[in-house]
Order: C-alpha cells, then sequence, then structure tokens
C-alpha cells in the first residue's frame, strides 16, 4: 500500500492527520448534500470512501503509510477497552441470556457459510465449473474471517498444491466489505422511516447535524490542578488496552501459533477492573459520557483506516463461480439478520443483527460501523455483548482455518461440509431449549 516507509512518529502523524482532515471533509459534505443525511450516511464512511479513492489503492493522492493497514487493529482494542466503563450492563441473570442469544445467533451464521457454502460448490457449482474441493471454504474464509483468517487458511492450502486460496479469499472479503456498508445501510434506511430505530433519535438523517439537540460529551469528575478530566479517562482506556495487546503477544509466544485476540483480553481486563473501582472509591472519578465519546472517536477513526486499507486483488479465472457463491452468501446472511434475529435476541435484535451482519459480510469494523448508525451511544450493549462472545467462539474459528484446509487437501472436503452443514442446526436447537427462540416473532 503506497510507498513503502519506516515507522515513525512523523509517519504516525502524518497518518492521523490525514485521517482527521478526511473525517473533517466528510462532515463538510455531510452538512451540504442532504441526501447523504437522508440515507444515513456517517461522516466516517464518507471520509472512508475518500480514502479508499484517494488514498494508496485508488487514485494514490493522499500521503498515507503502509502501517494505516495495521490502525484498525489497534482501535479495536481500544474500542473494547472503553466498553466496561461506557456500558451500563444488566445483572447477570439479563447477561447470561443476551451472551447465550449472541453465542447462538453467531455461530448459525459460522457453520452455515463455510458448511452450506461448501455443499453449494461441491454439489453444484461443479456442475457448470471444474472447481477445486476447497472452493467453497472461500465463503468462510472471505466474509467470516477476513484478511487474517484468509491468510492463515491460504497457507494451509499451499500445502496442498492449491495457490488461489488467498487470492480468492481477499477478493471475497473485499465484495463482503462493499456489500456491509450498502446493503447495511439499506437495511438501516428501511427501519429508520419506519420509526423503528430505538437508540438512533431520530427516524430519518435529513436533518442538519446542528439542528440535534446539544449534550454533553462528558463531565470533569477530576480538579484541573491534579490533572485534565480526559486525560484520567485517557490513560484507563490505554491502560487496559495495553494489558490486553501484551497479554495477547505474550501468549502467542507462549503457545508459538494464534492467540487470543487483543481486543478480547482487554475487554476481560476492563470487566475484571470495573468491580474494584467501588471498593477504592475509584468509581466516582470516571463519567461514562466521557468514555463513550472517546469509544465513538476510536470508531470514527477506525472507519476511515478500515476503508483507507482495502485492497482489491484481481480476480479472472473464477469470477462467475465466485460470484454465484458470494450472492449466496450475501442472502444467507440477509436470512440470518432478518429471519432469525428478531426469534433469536429478546431485546435490541435489530442492533445485534445488523452488528453481526456487518461481520458476516466483512469485519468487526464494518459491523461497529454499522452499529454505530443504529446505535450511536452503543446503549444496546450489542458490543459488549459480542465481545464475550467472541472469547467463546474463537476455538471454533481457530479450528476451522487450522483443521478445514488439513481435511480438503486430505480428500475429505464432502464429510466437512456435511458436518458443518449438520452443525448450523445444534445452536438453533440450543436457543428453543433454553427458551430463547420465539416462533411469533418477525422483523417488522
Amino acid at each position: 500500500m503506497g510507498a513503502e516507509r519506516l515507522f515513525s512518529p512523523g509517519v504516525l502523524f502524518t497518518d492521523f492527520a490525514v485521517l482527521s482532515a478526511l473525517l473533517l471533509a466528510g462532515q463538510l459534505l455531510r452538512a451540504r448534500l442532504r441526501w447523504l443525511r437522508a440515507w444515513l450516511i456517517p461522516s466516517a464512511l464518507i471520509g472512508g470512501a475518500l480514502a479508499l479513492a484517494f488514498g494508496p489503492n485508488g487514485f494514490g493522492w493522499l500521503p498515507l503509510s503502509d502501517q494505516v493497514r495495521a490502525y484498525p487493529e489497534i482501535l479495536v482494542v481500544l474500542i473494547f477497552a472503553a466498553l466496561p466503563f461506557g456500558s451500563a450492563l444488566g445483572g447477570w441473570g439479563r447477561m447470561k441470556r443476551e451472551v447465550g442469544e449472541m453465542f447462538c445467533h453467531v455461530t448459525f451464521g459460522i457453520f452455515a457459510q463455510y458448511g452450506w457454502g461448501m455443499l453449494l460448490a461441491l454439489l453444484a457449482l461443479n456442475v457448470f465449473w471444474a472447481l477445486p474441493p476447497g472452493f467453497g471454504f472461500v465463503l468462510g474464509i472471505g466474509f467470516w474471517g477476513g484478511p487474517g483468517t484468509t491468510a492463515a487458511a491460504a497457507s494451509g492450502f499451499e500445502a496442498y498444491g492449491w495457490h488461489d486460496a488467498l487470492t480468492l479469499g481477499l477478493t471475497a472479503w473485499m465484495i463482503g466489505v462493499l456489500v456491509s456498508i450498502f446493503v447495511g445501510t439499506l437495511l438501516l434506511n428501511i427501519q429508520a422511516r419506519r420509526g423503528r430505530l430505538v437508540f438512533s433519535g431520530t427516524a430519518s438523517g435529513a436533518a442538519a447535524d446542528s439542528d440535534v439537540p446539544r449534550a454533553a460529551v462528558g463531565w470533569k469528575t477530576i480538579s484541573a490542578q491534579s490533572m485534565e478530566s480526559l486525560t484520567l479517562h485517557l490513560a484507563l482506556i490505554f491502560s487496559v488496552a495495553l494489558v490486553g495487546w501484551l497479554g495477547s503477544q505474550r501468549l502467542r509466544e507462549i503457545w508459538g501459533g494464534p492467540s487470543i485476540p487483543a481486543f478480547g483480553l482487554a475487554l476481560i481486563a476492563g470487566f475484571l477492573l470495573r468491580p474494584l473501582l467501588p471498593a477504592s472509591r475509584a468509581d466516582r472519578y470516571i463519567d461514562r459520557e466521557t468514555v463513550r465519546s472517546i469509544s465513538g472517536a476510536a470508531t470514527d477513526y477506525l472507519i476511515v483506516a478500515g476503508m483507507a486499507a482495502i485492497e482489491a486483488p484481481r480476480v479472472v479465472e473464477y469470477a462467475a463461480p465466485l460470484a454465484a457463491l458470494l450472492a449466496f452468501g450475501v442472502l444467507l446472511s440477509l436470512f440470518q439478520a432478518l429471519a432469525l434475529g428478531p426469534r433469536m435476541f429478546e431485546r435490541n435484535w435489530f442492533e445485534k443483527s445488523i452488528l453481526v451482519f456487518g461481520m458476516n459480510t466483512g469485519t468487526l469494523a464494518q459491523g461497529i460501523m454499522l452499529l454505530r448508525i443504529a446505535d450511536p451511544e452503543m446503549r444496546s450493549n450489542a458490543l459488549g455483548i459480542y465481545g464475550i462472545v467472541d472469547l467463546a467462539i474463537k476455538p471454533i474459528t481457530l479450528g476451522m482455518v487450522v483443521v478445514g484446509p488439513l481435511l480438503i487437501g486430505s480428500g475429505y472436503a464432502l464429510p466437512l461440509a456435511a458436518v458443518c452443514s449438520a452443525l448450523t442446526f445444534v445452536p438453533l436447537a440450543a436457543a428453543k431449549a433454553a427458551g430463547w427462540w420465539d416462533s411469533g416473532r418477525r422483523a417488522p
């Protein structure tokens, strides 16, 4: 991406200054163009589109370095480090149910993308095109997994002589990102026009941003003679994020392979620290709105940096079957969001479903972006619930990446597809057995 430059403070400053200018340009365009507000397009998405068009992967006019591709991973850690201090989570009984609902919903999507995607390729697409046995696996590694998962799976397929997995997986990921942006935004607009966005504060985004009632982004909780209140909150969030970051690196060194993601460990560290604050009377120094503002700012930068890092690989040979496979993936994700979401989530079904839809078709950054539009202040707790679930599903996703290429390369593609497809019904049955399934609820 762009010209190779060694990391330096100057590079970091230039990158974030450019990202800041793009956010500002996005806000100015949103203020001037009414249709952008009417379609609920956030300023960060507009800035991201400018980064994609004029950055290193577009016309190359913006002085962004190669480091920009690493910023989303860091910003996600900050967002999750802030969640325990900016969210008002309910009691464990409520929390347990919401985590269970999300776990069942997410695991259905994982097994369906891998299992049904492989069955489609092996039993249907192979009738028209001579495809390698791992072709259907691309849907899971590209749509659900993303670049990191694609690279890991591709290395496994390389050992068996299939060299196209990386290119196809990255292409699927890029197309999925575009789908998550445009289809996800369309879903948001439909719900907004029906007045069913609970946390958005308005059923229409056409009003000027200046017309929104002004509210405090936070309250000072400490004397400025001691420390600026914003500094205190930044120090807290960065400290918790550092625990997650260093912990993930240390576990990777110990295990010598994939590790628990840094954002997951940061979330755990935050949840462990939060109950200790009242005991030490330190909770009076923490202002929830300030934490939310910091998390929201990190999300804005994440969206722009994530879109600036999108690379479009070239695909020719597999264009037609890949289009059919990805079209199936989009329909599957829509089915999961609009048909299963209302039945599996008792509260805030759309906010949770749109978050998972973004991840099903793009990455966590896209899921957060869509959730941010539906729930600007993150009051649904959907992201915090998913952060806990991500730790539980990590063995599934890592196991799929490690075992999948091994079994497919050894000639067991069809049995693997059959097992994964059968496993899609397990979370649905578990949700029904636990009383979390309501067949009477439907998407309005």
